[in-house]
């Protein structure tokens, strides 16, 4: 299914250096800033947050843990939702992040509300530098089923020309990205997505599996196996290499449910694999963000992948990739067992 270029025998100085370790120099806090969300997504992480949870946490405490990571040695700040591009406080905390040395600040977000060019630039303008746009469709109609909002689509591709002019007056310097969650309803279409994204003028495009949690955690038939899977990947692959050649990753797979190209190549895997190009993350979750007792959780997103979230089965002992793959969500394993799970070697 490659083209030629592609093929080649397995190479092995892929396993000779530490491919997957995380580097430590990058540091970055994620800040959930409260989970409400004006987006309704199928397999949100956060659609089942109760009330206190979708309350906004108040300026001075998002300072606070803006502080406290900038002291431990965090310079990019992330924030999550729910809904960032929603928060009241945006501006103020972005703005004082970089007043205190923050060389790089993201949103995660659906941008919708950046379809006004004049929100999108102010924000912009406080010192937001990166724009990561959750948009997991390349019609109305499919992303309408996936984020329930009748609008979405339109609003989403507005809000991308708009933060792409932004980015060509010389801002938004860690560029603009769009971070489709894989799943059953939108995985067939995943070519047909990075063309789309591609004319849309994105050139950094980081897909995620389904992590079958929240909205999702009732309704297995939104996680596509890795055996359906595989072969739109590879058709990904092939087609960037041959034509877009733009940033595409893929995260929160097993190594081996990665193409087979990414294993004969040690390029291809070094850009393909989205776990490669992560920071080392830190996480701050207000579960009652106005309450005395706030419910402050503060945790390493990898540890928390790797010692929670994520395991390792029978079939990864013998795999080369034993060490630096984060593993298999356990959802997904409860789900569809471990029988697609085999070694690389």
């Amino acid at each position: 299914m490659y083209v030629a270029s592609l093929r080649t025998e397995a190479d092995p100085a892929l396993y000779e250096a530490p491919i997957g370790v995380y580097d430590r120099d990058r540091r970055n806090l994620e800040l959930n800033i409260g989970r409400a969300c004006n987006n309704h997504c199928v397999f949100c992480v956060s659609g089942k947050a109760v009330k206190d949870e979708r309350m906004w946490v108040p300026p001075d405490k998002a300072k606070h843990e803006v502080k406290v990571a900038f002291d431990r040695g965090c310079r990019s700040l992330g924030f999550l939702g729910g809904e960032p591009s929603i928060y009241p406080h945006l501006v103020e905390v972005t703005q004082y992040a970089r007043e205190l040395g923050y060389t790089r600040v993201a949103l995660a977000t659906n941008a919708m509300v950046f379809d006004n060019a004049e929100y999108a630039r102010k924000v912009v303008e406080a010192g937001v530098t990166r724009a990561t746009i959750s948009f997991h469709a390349h019609t109305r109609k499919l992303e309408h089923v996936i984020t329930k909002v009748p609008n979405a689509f339109d609003r989403k591709v507005k809000a991308i020309e708009n933060l792409l002019a932004l980015k060509r007056e010389g801002r938004l310097p860690d560029n603009v990205s769009v971070n489709p969650v894989i799943n059953s309803i939108n995985f067939r279409h995943l070519p047909g997505m990075v063309r789309f994204f591609a004319r849309l003028g994105l050139d950094d495009v980081r897909f995620n599996f389904i992590r079958n949690h929240g909205n999702a955690e009732d309704d297995g038939s939104l996680c596509p196996t890795f055996t359906d899977l595989r072969p739109y990947l590879e058709r990904i692959v092939e087609e960037n290499e041959a034509k877009h050649r733009i940033t595409v990753t893929f995260g929160e797979l097993p190594y081996c449910a990665m193409p087979w190209a990414l294993h004969t190549n040690r390029e291809l895997f070094r850009r393909y694999v989205g776990e490669l190009h992560d920071y080392i993350t830190d996480v701050a979750i207000f579960a009652s963000p106005r309450q005395p007792d706030d419910g402050l959780y503060r945790f390493n997103w990898q540890d928390s992948k790797r010692n929670d979230l994520k395991m390792k089965v029978d079939a990864c002992q013998t795999c080369r990739y034993l060490e630096p793959c984060e593993g298999v969500w356990r959802t997904y394993v409860d789900l569809h067992g471990d029988r697609e799970i085999r070694p690389v070697r």
